[in-house]
């Protein structure tokens, strides 16, 4: 069974390895190792899938896009060895090629994340001064995820993208909760606040979406252990800090 289905029955995280490039090493330490993979899914003007960031997201950084490997080589690899998937929409025309991936690849052996446009909460925006130009972009059309999900019965973890501080969660954090609860409607399994940098969610608000059977989705390797949750899904971006499908 897909381990994100098993945490709350085996009360343990689950952590996925999380990278922005996927190069010959990367892939192949990724294989040996027998965990999890991010994969990122993005797609150009002229329609082509690759593996990355939107376009917009490296012009804005001024780094040229990374090298990465192509599509079929890194899922091809990985699902020979085995290697847990987590495939990271970041435009609404990669979703049919999203769908084909996970009924290739088989839902129980991935996860699906993405930002979507239900999660935005503007009302909250004066709060953020750092709005990047791929944001619009990566903020799926809800009603889109949620066919993927009817089509795949694939696992979700979604990002609550904008307009979040700790301040406010900490203030708000269980009408903010709530309503994120109500959106969502027990149709992913995760979610993750989105916050300024250096920020970590306040662990009330965290306690608040495992209440509703909602786990936290943090990034371990900027979140303090004292500060996470007894449960929660994980990502991090060292490859030996992941977790082994296999323990669950």
């Amino acid at each position: 069974m897909n381990p994100v289905r098993q945490i709350f029955e085996k009360q343990q995280p689950f952590v996925f390895f999380h990278t922005h490039i996927i190069d010959r090493q990367v892939l192949d330490a990724a294989v040996a190792a027998r965990k999890s993979l991010e994969v990122d899914l993005s797609i150009d003007d002229k329609g082509k899938i690759y593996v990355g960031h939107p376009l917009s997201h490296y012009a804005a950084v001024n780094l040229p896009p990374p090298d990465n490997l192509p599509l079929d080589v890194i899922l091809s690899e990985m699902k020979a060895a085995d290697v847990f998937l987590a495939l990271d929409c970041k435009n609404v025309r990669v979703l049919p090629k999203a769908q084909q991936i996970i009924k290739e690849y088989g839902a129980e052996n991935c996860l699906f994340h993405s930002w979507s446009d239900a999660l935005v909460l503007d009302s909250y925006m004066e709060e953020w001064d750092d709005i990047q130009p791929n944001w619009a972009e990566e903020e799926l059309p809800h009603s889109e995820i949620l066919k993927l999900r009817q089509a795949t019965g694939i696992p979700m973890t979604l990002s609550c993208h904008r307009g979040l501080t700790r301040k406010r969660l900490q203030a708000d954090g269980d009408v903010i909760v709530d309503q994120i609860a109500e959106i969502l409607d027990g149709n992913a399994e995760g979610l993750s606040f989105v916050l300024p940098p250096d920020e970590v969610a306040p662990m009330s608000a965290m306690q608040k979406l495992l209440e509703h059977h909602i786990l936290p989705t943090i990034h371990i390797d900027n979140t303090p252990t004292e500060a996470r949750p007894p449960i929660y899904l994980g990502w991090t971006d060292h490859l030996e800090y992941a977790s082994d499908p296999n323990d669950f």
